[in-house]
């Protein structure tokens, strides 16, 4: 079983049981919530689910270019309701199985009008576009560029 280091336990636990109290909190605060919550969803069944309503609130009423960080928002009743699973110790204790891993590896793609291109742990390739490829539109060219680069690398990509 894997399971959330006491530390981390503590400080999820410490940064929910907060928000009880209080239904007005500051941006910045929220933020420091989500970002422990989101770390745990690896590791705590359900926290996904757990922190869907305060992530979906936040979304809609918080906007980086014009709220600031300072600004006390008020938090609706059943998303501070939802927040009282989060403190409860027992629910970040509970931990997750070890699965089978299944083997993976990751292909990074870029293009431009110009060139396409990818990366894997073990190769690279690039190339430029054709004279009837470069006007294409960029969504396409970044869809190019993935089959390039796959089919480049598929020595290493399997599956």
């Amino acid at each position: 079983m894997a399971f959330l280091p006491v530390p981390r336990q503590t400080v999820l636990w410490l940064l929910a049981s907060t928000f009880l109290g209080y239904r007005y909190q500051k941006a910045r605060t929220i933020q420091r919530l989500l970002g422990p919550m989101a770390s745990t969803v690896a590791l705590v069944p359900y926290a996904r689910m757990r922190m869907r309503p305060l992530q979906l609130w936040f979304n809609s009423v918080f906007f980086p270019e014009v709220t600031s960080l300072l600004r006390k928002l008020t938090i609706p009743r059943q998303v501070v309701r939802s927040l009282e699973w989060w403190a409860v110790p027992a629910n970040l204790e509970e931990g997750t199985p070890f699965g089978v891993v299944q083997p993976s590896t990751a292909v990074t793609t870029d293009a431009s009008p110009l060139e396409r291109g990818g990366h894997s742990w073990d190769g690279e390739v690039s190339g430029l576009w054709n004279a009837s490829e470069h006007t294409l539109r960029i969504n396409i060219l970044e869809l190019r560029a993935i089959h390039y680069a796959l089919n480049k690398l598929t020595d290493m990509v399997h599956g």
